[in-house]
């Protein structure tokens, strides 16, 4: 099976843990037709953006209720050309209160540099106030931050993380990299940016079926003050061998800088092989 082989340049591969998520939250409530529905209709003005109104999804949001999830884009549009983009979606919830939390992007990947904003309501149709870009709740900055909200924005970028690695897009996966990446395997020993990205090609070129789940309720997150948070985790790593899944499940720890308002890997350790 020569699993320690395979295993070993897994992990050299590509990190480990992420900001978005044990729960990501990635769709904490799913579609539910015969419950409550509420319709809610989000707005935001984009007057002082650049904006690329060519491009289809130029804009849009996501969020932690279905069908908002964390790594996909529900676009909005601006039909009246006033540059105040909208979209009303409906929600299909087992419980009568919505309890959502979200953030506005544009293009595919420049969100905002705020924390998650937050909507509770029971209403069955509600249009929100027009808001702008940036202007939600404060970004988490120290170690006096919301903890609650530090987690929720690991979360995503870890859940965001894995889905480019679950698709096998090294480039996107790389992104969240920092350029000077240490990356440190108990068994492999310390790998570099350079040398994470080539594994991960050579690894994906011969695996099809390798996937990154984490473990539910592994996942914890701590401030770095002055820098950004820590986040420690377990997680499964399974691919196809002669024919059936093989899995092992190993510890990591990440450290994330946030910098610019953009959130980057800059440690990786994988251990517990």
């Amino acid at each position: 099976m020569k699993q320690q082989a395979f295993l070993l340049a897994l992990f050299i591969q590509l990190l480990t843990t992420e900001c978005f998520a044990e729960r990501h939250r990635n769709s904490t409530i799913g579609n539910h037709p015969s419950g409550n529905k509420i319709a809610v209709t989000f707005r935001i003005d984009v007057t002082d953006l650049k904006v690329d109104t060519k491009e289809a999804f130029s804009i849009g949001i996501r969020g932690n209720v279905l069908p908002l999830t964390w790594n996909d884009t529900y676009p909005m549009t601006d039909k009246n050309k006033d540059n105040i983009y909208e979209a009303t979606i409906l929600f299909y919830l087992p419980v009568t209160e919505l309890k959502l939390e979200y953030k506005y992007l544009l293009g595919t990947d420049a969100w905002e540099n705020t924390g998650n904003r937050i909507m509770n309501s029971a209403e069955t149709k509600l249009v929100l106030p027009v808001v702008h870009f940036n202007d939600g709740p404060p970004a988490l900055t120290d170690d006096h931050a919301d903890p609650k909200l530090l987690y929720d924005e690991i979360a995503r970028m870890d859940s965001l993380l894995f889905a480019a690695y679950n698709s096998q897009d090294v480039e996107k996966m790389m992104s969240f990299f920092d350029p000077d990446l240490e990356f440190y395997h108990d068994k492999g020993g310390l790998t570099n940016y350079a040398q994470n990205e080539a594994a991960s090609r050579e690894i994906f070129s011969r695996q099809q079926n390798i996937r990154r789940e984490l473990v539910k309720g592994s996942l914890k997150v701590y401030p770095v003050k002055d820098y950004g948070a820590m986040e420690i985790g377990a997680h499964q790593f399974c691919h196809e061998e002669n024919g059936k899944m093989d899995c092992g499940t190993f510890q990591f720890l990440m450290i994330w800088q946030k910098k610019d308002g953009k959130w980057k890997i800059t440690r990786v350790a994988s251990y517990d092989h």
